[in-house]
């Protein structure tokens, strides 16, 4: 029962009904039974089906970022609800809850619709461990404005974040220097 976190009721000719809360309800009917006297395919079909869709009772603990489909969720939904955890871990300085988004393959240059990014949000409040992050490894746009025409680095400037600016001055710097190298390079060839 933990594995699939289903309510379920099975019955000696083989047969297992699941209830998936609020959504829907299923029925699986195959004799061949296991040890515990329970359809041995039936409870297979169960623990695949809560690896694809979010129904297990525990997938909506805690903030995490998951593969699975909801499929009571439209696409943009799940989009959205992405977003807003990418935003609200970079706003609350969670690095570990950004390293699940990026390792989901969340879009970290993400923006809302104030054209703020992760980045915008974690210089603005002076989450040093998060902006590195968001620079180094997840490679954001750095220069990124929002509808203000503000960039992360004039966030960290208006909010006083010195340690944050000097990062990001640095990254810039080194990133422009990037440019100017791998432009020589092609005028060389």
């Amino acid at each position: 029962a933990f594995k699939v976190g289903l309510p379920a009721k099975s019955g000696v000719s083989g047969i297992i009904i699941v209830v998936v809360p609020n959504v829907m309800g299923f029925a699986t009917f195959s004799p061949p039974l296991d040890t515990v006297g329970n359809s041995a395919r039936g409870v297979m079909f169960f623990e695949e089906l809560v690896k694809i869709y979010k129904f297990h009772l525990f997938d909506s603990i805690g903030v995490h970022v998951t593969d699975k489909k909801c499929p009571i969720l439209k696409f943009y939904e799940s989009k959205s609800q992405i977003l807003v955890q990418v935003l609200f871990a970079a706003s609350n300085g969670d690095r570990l809850a950004l390293e699940r988004a990026y390792l989901s393959g969340a879009d970290m240059n993400a923006s809302d619709y104030d054209g703020r990014t992760a980045l915008h949000l974690a210089a603005s409040d002076g989450h040093l461990d998060c902006v590195r992050f968001l620079l180094e490894i997840c490679k954001v746009n750095p220069h990124g404005k929002d509808r203000w025409g503000n960039s992360p680095l004039c966030d960290s400037k208006l909010f006083s974040r010195p340690e944050v600016e000097n990062l990001l001055k640095r990254y810039q710097a080194r990133t422009e220097d990037d440019i100017v190298e791998t432009a020589n390079r092609i005028k060389q060839l």
